[in-house]
């Protein structure tokens, strides 16, 4: 059975190391809270992506099928693995899949998609936030009652929801089912994290930040210890010259540049402008 993600913890120096990038008005609570709110935008936005780009790994090196869109269903697994447990209450994880989601309609407002964007492999940026919401509103209707009221999610929308998670869930556990790694069994190939020194423009606050992030590295060593994979693999925090993220099927490796993580704190703080 897919085990979802649930170890999410907001470390003091984390947002201690980012609190550098915010407004400096305000009171001392004031500017810990803000700078907790950017730490949990940052980080949910960068995991989403990593474990986004994890699922394309995964669809390669599995050999797994997939029906549609390969991008939107590595969306569909980020938000299984990212989604609080029904039993546990995490609302740090919970700030961080909806950031995630925010984050999409933050770069629709900012990038202000062209009218050729509908021809691109993935969908409108609007559209993976509504799919998002969606599918963290049904995975629990009672308890994201008030997700629903604050996205005014149509009514009609609210019902179909519950069944699309419930799709999505059953889907990708029987696709990874074989997969899965049984309880106390060693071997197989695993997921190395890998920090390169950053290229010219690159904040070293930022790298550090990267590196001293416990969920990163919880996150990929959870994927790494769920799966049974046929070898191993990297991945790569590196300098790209663009805001980009993802998976080289050539090199079996996922790179996700750190510019992009520039660009998520970028997209905050224009927000909080």
């Amino acid at each position: 059975m897919l085990a979802v993600f649930r170890r999410m913890t907001l470390g003091v120096g984390l947002a201690v190391a980012l609190a550098c990038a915010l407004p400096t008005a305000g009171s001392a609570k004031g500017q810990e809270e803000a700078a907790d709110e950017f730490v949990v935008f940052v980080v949910g936005n960068t995991l989403f992506t990593l474990y986004h780009e994890l699922g394309h790994a995964l669809i390669d090196k599995l050999e797994i099928p997939v029906l549609g869109r390969e991008e939107d269903a590595v969306d569909g697994l980020a938000v299984l693995l990212m989604l609080p447990e029904d039993d546990q209450e995490d609302p740090v994880a919970e700030a961080m899949i909806l950031s995630a989601a925010d984050g999409y309609s933050m770069a629709y407002e900012r990038e202000d998609e062209d009218d050729l964007a509908f021809w691109g492999e993935h969908s409108l940026d609007l559209q993976r936030y509504a799919a998002v919401v969606c599918l963290v509103y049904g995975s629990d209707p009672e308890g994201w009652v008030e997700l629903a009221e604050l996205t005014e999610m149509p009514e009609e929308q609210q019902e179909r929801c519950p069944g699309i998670f419930a799709q999505t869930l059953l889907s990708w556990d029987a696709l990874l089912d074989r997969h899965y790694r049984p309880e106390g069994k060693a071997g197989g190939g695993r997921i190395r994290l890998l920090f390169k020194r950053p290229g010219k423009g690159i904040d070293p606050k930022l790298v550090s930040f990267l590196k001293g992030s416990q969920e990163i590295r919880d996150a990929v060593a959870y994927v790494s210890d769920l799966f049974l994979l046929p070898a191993g693999f990297d991945v790569v925090f590196e300098s790209c010259d663009e805001a980009n993220a993802y998976y080289d099927p050539e090199t079996g490796n996922v790179s996700m540049c750190y510019e992009l993580v520039a660009y998520f704190a970028e997209l905050y703080a224009e927000s909080e402008q």
